[in-house]
């Protein structure tokens, strides 16, 4: 029987609540998700394997976006596993083109670090195949339904954010309308955490107000200039965000005098971007300031007490059990 996708997303924000007790009250889990508007449309499956091999540089053979996510649509089997983080790019980049991860040691994965995943039915499907890597069609098209149910439930952008607010605001509680969000860095080094953070809030609330005093030119699909010296290539985040949705820039120091009319303040890469953070937290509620840390290894516990005392902390690579 088919798990509902409001389960699915039930689940997650009772996991995350799980991981916010562990840590003591110090943050809730974060997660990479991945931008609705890059999702591939579904195609036939012409082989049994994805081109790339982690770690294998002479299988990096794609310059073009569209030619790399065609390769995963068209393969039933991609391979994936622990990056610099748990958290990986490429894990969402397979999901999303219908492609099944094989995710060799996911087993080892800790308990707070990607929540939104289906790790025990991720662990089963490598066991599976690592014991019979002959799998039945309708076998397989389980394993992708599972992996599309989770996919859609919380590792899209606006998926991700609307979870988020789930866990905690509660699942009733009305949507922000104004939004301010800061990182001034993202401009000219793009984070993943911190994008996909923006690309969420414009997913998951189109109709809100949402200011961008620090612009991101490069994530709206007006945008120009060239792709190639961006991190990655700009693979799965360029051009996500409709320029439609762009308000006109916003000056921070007028951000700055309109903080009461914000229902949501946030900081997509709390670590290395905190424009702001000590004025404004003593005058907004601290449940609505929203603290991203997308970093590959969770932050030393000073930081971490810190965080917690000025915000709401999401943390992406969370590790409970070595916190005191």
């Amino acid at each position: 029987m088919a798990i509902p996708l409001e389960t699915v997303r039930r689940n997650i924000v009772a996991e995350m609540k799980k991981v916010k007790e562990a840590s003591k009250g110090r943050y809730y889990p974060a997660w990479f998700a991945y931008p609705s508007t890059k999702i591939p449309l579904r195609q036939a499956k012409t082989k049994e394997f994805a081109t790339v091999i982690p770690g294998d540089k002479s299988t990096y053979v794609f310059d073009d976006e569209h030619a790399y996510l065609n390769d995963y649509a068209t393969s039933r089997f991609g391979w994936t596993w622990k990056k610099g983080g748990w958290d990986c790019m490429r894990h969402l980049e397979i999901m999303a083109a219908g492609c099944v991860p094989l995710f060799k040691g996911i087993e080892e994965c800790p308990a707070a670090s990607m929540v939104a995943y289906p790790k025990k039915e991720l662990e089963a499907v490598y066991k599976r195949w690592a014991m019979n890597p002959e799998i039945s069609e309708s076998l397989y098209e389980e394993w992708q339904r599972i992996m599309a149910k989770y996919f859609l439930g919380a590792l899209t952008c606006g998926a991700m954010i609307k979870v988020s607010h789930a866990c905690v605001f509660g699942f009733e509680s009305e949507a922000p309308s104004k939004i301010l969000f800061l990182d001034d860095r993202i401009p000219v080094k793009p984070d993943y955490q911190s994008m996909m953070v923006l690309i969420g809030l414009y997913e998951a609330w189109p109709e809100a107000h949402i200011d961008v005093p620090f612009e991101v030119p490069y994530l709206y699909d007006d945008f120009t200039g060239p792709t190639s010296q961006l991190y990655g290539r700009g693979f799965s985040y360029v051009k996500s965000i409709p320029s439609g949705q762009r308000r006109p820039t916003i000056n921070i120091k007028d951000a700055w005098k309109a903080l009461d009319s914000y229902d949501l303040i946030v900081y997509g890469s709390v670590k290395r971007s905190q424009p702001g953070l000590l004025a404004i937290t003593s005058k907004v509620d601290h449940a609505k300031i929203w603290l991203f840390c997308g970093a590959d290894r969770q932050p030393h516990i000073s930081r971490l007490n810190l965080w917690m005392r000025l915000g709401t902390v999401f943390m992406r690579e969370a590790v409970t059990e070595s916190l005191p």
